[in-house]
């Protein structure tokens, strides 16, 4: 299944907020984590992510569509000569 990605602490959520997200998406896994080792072995999955998320696992990630970075300064996404550019089609 694939998985939108919360990179933030479960806490940081209301859990009627976390419920309007899994009803306004039924086909995708919500996943709410801030903690690297847990994104490892479901990497492969996660579609769409919004928070602050490692560069590393970024670039490893072969499905990832959406990356919402939470704050300012996506100037290290220009410089990283291991970014690809995604087309639709």
């Amino acid at each position: 299944m694939k998985i939108i990605l919360l990179a933030f602490k479960q806490a940081e959520f209301l859990p009627e907020d976390l419920q309007k997200v899994r009803e306004l998406f039924p086909d995708r896994e919500l996943l709410v984590t801030d903690e690297p080792g847990d994104l490892e072995s479901r990497l492969a999955e996660i579609e769409i992510a919004a928070g602050v998320v490692s560069p590393c696992l970024l670039l490893r990630n072969p499905n990832l569509r959406w990356y919402q970075q939470w704050g300012a300064g996506a100037d290290w996404l220009l410089v990283l000569p291991e970014r690809r550019l995604r087309t639709c089609g």
